[in-house]
């Protein structure tokens, strides 16, 4: 099925553990979201990402504070980045363009090209604000961002929208295992609150661009990224496995607005049933 509006969360910087190409960014060993769930003993409860799968999406590294449940609410996978470098942008680039070497059309712009409206809300870096896009919002602070993406739902008709959390980002050069942790239960909190807003006719998606060690902010890590997908019109979830390119994500994005086939990733959207 395909959807009339596409709302994707990006989590900038949240990895889920080691990629089989770690040892070649110094990364072996590296588990962002299990450092955070050791930083905070007893405390770290995610109830709404538990329900979208989060615990299930861990089940042969399991967290100590997320179980697996038996009938998700989401679709629920893992993103292995495929770009060379590694770099802060670079995930972003890898997610929506359709070549992975310089300037190139992207997703947005195609659907800009057919007149579909585009909104990004992010910290605005140069690559996002170089887009064709209907609407930019410059945003600081996670709360900020995801207000906005609750407004947008209750009565937006932007056919894709883009949210970039900044501070899962921005926090990273400063802030503690624990104090990612809290933010992540607040997101979790208001996640909760958007899923109940949403319409049949309106797809999530949730991930991440990249990972960066808690414990050592200037160490960007080589890690899976999470994969999240919901509806209100699918009943139940299940695995998505693991997807071999953040480009995938582009892809399915596209798929969905009748441009198939575009570019290098493989669309995921007919798994979503």
């Amino acid at each position: 099925m395909t959807f009339r509006r596409v709302f994707v969360i990006d989590l900038g910087a949240m990895g889920i553990g080691e990629s089989p190409d770690a040892n070649r960014f110094d990364s072996v060993g590296a588990d962002s979201l299990g450092q955070i769930d050791n930083a905070m003993p007893d405390r770290l409860t995610l109830p709404t990402l538990t329900q979208l799968g989060l615990g299930n999406l861990r089940h042969k590294n399991p967290l100590k504070h997320v179980t697996e449940v038996e009938k998700p609410l989401g679709f629920f996978g893992q993103i292995r980045p495929a770009n060379e470098n590694n770099a802060f942008a670079s995930g972003i680039r890898e997610s929506w363009d359709l070549t992975s070497e310089g300037r190139t059309t992207s997703a947005f712009d195609y659907l800009a090209i057919r007149h579909e409206q585009v909104l990004l809300a992010s910290p605005l870096i140069s690559y996002l604000s170089n887009q064709a896009t209907t609407k930019r919002l410059l945003v600081h602070r996670n709360q900020e961002a995801l207000q906005l993406l609750a407004a947008e739902i209750g009565e937006g008709n932007y056919r894709l929208s883009y949210f970039q959390l900044p501070e899962f980002q921005q926090d990273y050069n400063t802030a503690t295992a624990a104090e990612l942790g809290d933010l992540l239960m607040v997101f979790d909190s208001q996640l909760e609150l958007i899923m109940q807003v949403m319409k049949r006719s309106d797809l999530l998606l949730i991930t991440a661009n990249h990972s960066v060690n808690p414990e050592n902010p200037d160490q960007m890590t080589r890690e899976y990224l999470p994969l999240f997908a919901y509806s209100p019109a699918l009943k139940g979830g299940k695995a998505l496995g693991i997807k071999k390119s953040l480009s995938d994500l582009g892809a399915t994005v596209l798929e969905n607005f009748d441009f198939a086939g575009l570019g290098p990733g493989t669309s995921f959207l007919s798994e979503l049933k």
